[in-house]
């Protein structure tokens, strides 16, 4: 049992971390003029991996049969710790991210120009990083579907 528990408790920390990164890609998208196809990828990556370890958690818990499997898969608890620290990673890299100015006013001067390459080259400087980041995430959840298929 306390496998199990140990399990379920990195899940919700797991599960708290992805909620940052979607609260941080959907406001990178509602305040960023065309916004970059890429955050709306890594949105919807990241919260098809939050249902994954929510549906993880639930059954944990919920279906002692599961409950029995995941107490014999010590790779599981590594697997979900590397899947925090992961989200934790690629929540640091979009923190503080302003990709474009939102405004509506079509007047740029030259140093609102400056801003927004800077703000650009400040993305894509990050963008490798945080698509490696995110290839690691989609290997964490094939590994949790695979946990969930029994």
């Amino acid at each position: 049992m306390a496998e199990v528990l140990g399990i379920t408790c990195g899940v919700v920390t797991a599960i708290e971390t992805t909620l940052k990164v979607i609260k941080q890609c959907k406001h990178l998208i509602e305040t960023t003029h065309d916004a970059p196809k890429d955050l709306r990828q890594i949105f919807v990556e990241v919260t098809s991996l939050n249902a994954t370890l929510e549906s993880l958690q639930f059954l944990s818990v919920a279906d002692s049969d599961f409950s029995d499997v995941v107490r014999g898969m010590n790779e599981l608890n590594g697997a979900v710790h590397g899947c925090h620290s992961v989200m934790d990673e690629l929540a640091q890299e979009l923190d503080g991210l302003q990709i474009l100015d939102t405004g509506s006013n079509n007047v740029q001067t030259a140093t609102s120009r400056k801003q927004r390459i800077k703000r650009l080259i400040k993305w894509v400087s990050k963008e490798s990083k945080v698509f490696k980041l995110l290839e690691q995430a989609r290997a964490h959840q094939v590994y949790y579907f695979s946990c969930l298929a029994g």
